[in-house]
Formats: C-alpha cells, sequence, structure tokens
C-alpha cells in the first residue's frame, strides 16, 4: 500500500531471536532516530496523501537520503538486534 504511493522499503527483517517481530522493528525505530534520521512527517495530517486516509504508521517513517540506505540495512542486519 506505501509503496504504490512513493515508498522505498529498504529492508524487512525477521527478529524471531528478540521474541518477535514487533520488539525488532521498535528496536530498529530506535536506532534509527538515535542516529539522527528525522521523521519523514511532522503530523498524522502530512502523512495522509503517502499513507492514505488513517495515516498509519506516520511515526515509523524515516527521512533517510539514498546514499544511507546501505548503513541503515546494515544496522537492520546487525548482531546488535539480537542483545
Amino acid at each position: 500500500m506505501f509503496l504504490n504511493r512513493g515508498a522505498t522499503m529498504l529492508d524487512l527483517a525477521l527478529y524471531q531471536e528478540l521474541g518477535d517481530d514487533l520488539v525488532g522493528e521498535v528496536w530498529l525505530q530506535k536506532r534509527i532516530h538515535e542516529m539522527g534520521y528525522e521523521f519523514a512527517f511532522q503530523g498524522k495530517e502530512e502523512s495522509l496523501p503517502y499513507l492514505g486516509p488513517s495515516g498509519g504508521g506516520y511515526l515509523e517513517c524515516y527521512r533517510i537520503p539514498v546514499e544511507d540506505w546501505p548503513k541503515i540495512i546494515e544496522v537492520a542486519r546487525s548482531e546488535d538486534a539480537l542483545v
């Protein structure tokens, strides 16, 4: 649903060792935020044209320059996720 509105999926990782994917997703979001990347949207309203009428997931979207994508993928796949 997001891809056809201009989003790009960087990585879809499974964090089975952490117990479930939600725990892994929260871990990765925290790391991305700590790395200094800003949220893609200033608020839910701004996300509606991209995420649809509910705006669901807008706090999971970040502004990440294309040249930084490999770094983010490396973090997502790192062993740190298992700690």
